[in-house]
C-alpha cells in the first residue's frame, strides 16, 4: 500500500515499484524466519506433537497453496516471464484479476463466502477505495503547494549543504570523484536517520504521503535510480513501524498476543537489525530494486 502511496504521489509506475520492492521484502521475509527459526530452537519453543520438519513445511504448502496461487498470478501477470512471455495486465488490471481469483476461491474451494456477503464487501471496498483516493488527491494538492513555496528544493539544498560541511575536511585528501560519492553516501544516511525516526511516530501511509512530494526531489539531485529511491524511502518508513516508542504495529502485535506493549519491546528489538541490515543493503547495493523492474518495458 506504501508503495501504491509512493507510485501515485510521484508518477512513477505501479508496477515498477511493485517489483523493486519484492527482493527487499523478501530478504526481510527470510531473514525473520531464519532468526525466528534458531531462536526457537535455542529457548525450546515446544512445537506441534507427532509433525516433522518436512512433514510440517509441506502440510503447510498445501494448505497455502491457493494464496501462493493468487500472488503468481499477480506477479508474472505484471512481470512475465523473462525470455519467454511479457506480462499481460497492468497493476490496475492484476487487481481486478486477483479480485475474480479471490471470489472464486471463496465461493467454490473454502466456501466460506456467501451472496449475501458481497454487498457489505462492496460497500467497505468503496469506502476505502474513497478514503484512499482522497489522501492521494490532497497530497497532490499539498505537493504542489511545496514546490510552489520551493520547499523540496530548500531541504534538498539543506541537506547537500549541510553534507558537504561535515566532509570539507576530506576535500583535500581524496579525489574529487570520491569525494563527491562520499557527500551522496552522507546524504542518504542523513535522509534515512530521518525518516526511521519520523516513521516511530507517524503511521507509514500518511507519512509518505506527506512526505513525497518533498524527498523525491533528493533522489533525483542526487542522480539516483527513482525506483531505488522509493523503495530506500518506504522500507525505512515500514521499520518505523515496528519501532518504539510508538511504532503503531506494536499496539497491534501486543493486542493480539495479550502481552502488554512493555514486556514486548525487547524481544521486538532483536528483530529489527534484520531489517535495518536489509535497509543497508538497499541503500549500498541498488540492484537489490532496479533489476526486476529493468524487466518491465
Amino acid at each position: 500500500m506504501v508503495l501504491l502511496f509512493y507510485g501515485a504521489i510521484t508518477g512513477k509506475s505501479i508496477e515498477k515499484m511493485f517489483m523493486a520492492g519484492v527482493f527487499p521484502g523478501v530478504f526481510v521475509g527470510l531473514g525473520l524466519m531464519a532468526f525466528s527459526f534458531f531462536y526457537a530452537r535455542k529457548m525450546n519453543v515446544p512445537t506441534e506433537s507427532g509433525t516433522k520438519f518436512f512433514l510440517g513445511i509441506w502440510t503447510s504448502l498445501k494448505k497455502s497453496l491457493w494464496a501462493i496461487m493468487l500472488i503468481l498470478i499477480i506477479f508474472f501477470g505484471i512481470l512475465g516471464i523473462p525470455g519467454v512471455m511479457d506480462g499481460i495486465f497492468t497493476a490496475t488490471e492484476a487487481s481486478a484479476v486477483a479480485v475474480v481469483f479471490a471470489l472464486f476461491v471463496g465461493f467454490f474451494v473454502y466456501k466460506q463466502l456467501k451472496i449475501k456477503d458481497l454487498p457489505g464487501i462492496f460497500a467497505g471496498t468503496a469506502k476505502t477505495t474513497a478514503s484512499l483516493t482522497f489522501l492521494i488527491s490532497a497530497a497532490g494538492l499539498f505537493g504542489w503547494v511545496l514546490s510552489m513555496g520551493f520547499v523540496p528544493t530548500a531541504i534538498t539544498d539543506g541537506l547537500l549543504n549541510g553534507a558537504e560541511v561535515i566532509i570539507s575536511p576530506l576535500k583535500d585528501v581524496i579525489p574529487e570523484a570520491q569525494y563527491w560519492a562520499v557527500r551522496k553516501y552522507v546524504v542518504i544516511i542523513a535522509l534515512n536517520l530521518a525518516l526511521l525516526m519520523i516513521g516511530m511516530f507517524v503511521d507509514a501511509g500518511p507519512a509518505i504521503i506527506i512526505l513525497a512530494p518533498i524527498v523525491f526531489p533528493i533522489g533525483q539531485t542526487l542522480g539516483m535510480n527513482d525506483f531505488h529511491f522509493g523503495v530506500m524511502v518506504v522500507t525505512n518508513l515500514v521499520i518505523g513501524l515496528v519501532t518504539p516508542p510508538v511504532g503503531t504495529t506494536l499496539f497491534v502485535a501486543s493486542g493480539v498476543g495479550n502481552v502488554k506493549l512493555a514486556s514486548l519491546v525487547p524481544f521486538v528489538m532483536r528483530f529489527i537489525w534484520i531489517m535495518v541490515f536489509v535497509q543497508i543493503l538497499i541503500m549500498f547495493f541498488p540492484p537489490i530494486t532496479t533489476w526486476l523492474p529493468s524487466f518491465i518495458k
